[in-house]
């Protein structure tokens, strides 16, 4: 072990890496795509919802039956899109409309295609028990500073990893 600490062999994932398409995405760039990413959502998730809340109890006639329906209606939504805004998106088009943006995509990490809806869905859902969890959040975080990748384990369960589009 100490060997190869002395030779700088394990140093090396820390060291800069190749840019350019294909090179590995780094961790800021990747960042900036889920604060772009988390701002579309709260858009589409919230519009409908202050949409329905204007119609449904904007009128004085408004029944508990229509502002119940139209909550759950809207609520539906909300989670509709927060399960399929990411997968569809990646298995689609390779990226998120942030990461799209940013010049990042996700690809297999095996083969550099692009993920199937399947594998797309499973990295989606290990990424959202991570982001609930706060003890796996720093987890997750401390393992892709430490992976050569920078995949965490929404990116080994699905076995993908985000490189650059474009430099």
């Amino acid at each position: 072990m100490f060997d190869s600490l002395a030779s700088g062999g394990d140093l090396a994932r820390f060291a800069p890496t190749a840019s350019g398409p294909g090179s590995r995405a780094g961790i800021g760039r990747r960042g900036a795509a889920l604060f772009l990413d988390l701002a579309v959502g709260v858009v589409a998730a919230v519009g409908p919802l202050v949409a329905v809340d204007r119609l449904v109890l904007g009128g004085d006639t408004a029944d508990l039956t229509d502002m119940t329906t139209a909550r759950a209606l809207a609520a539906l939504w909300v989670l509709a899109f927060f399960l399929l805004y990411s997968p569809v998106s990646v298995s689609r088009w390779g990226a998120t409309p942030g990461k799209r943006l940013l010049g990042l995509e996700v690809v297999h990490a095996a083969t550099g295609a692009r993920l199937t809806y399947g594998r797309a869905a499973l990295r989606h859902l290990v990424n959202l028990v991570t982001w609930l969890v706060p003890v796996l959040t720093a987890a997750n975080a401390a393992a892709m500073r430490l992976d050569e990748h920078h995949r965490g384990a929404h990116d080994r369960a699905a076995g993908s990893k985000v490189v650059l589009r474009r430099g």
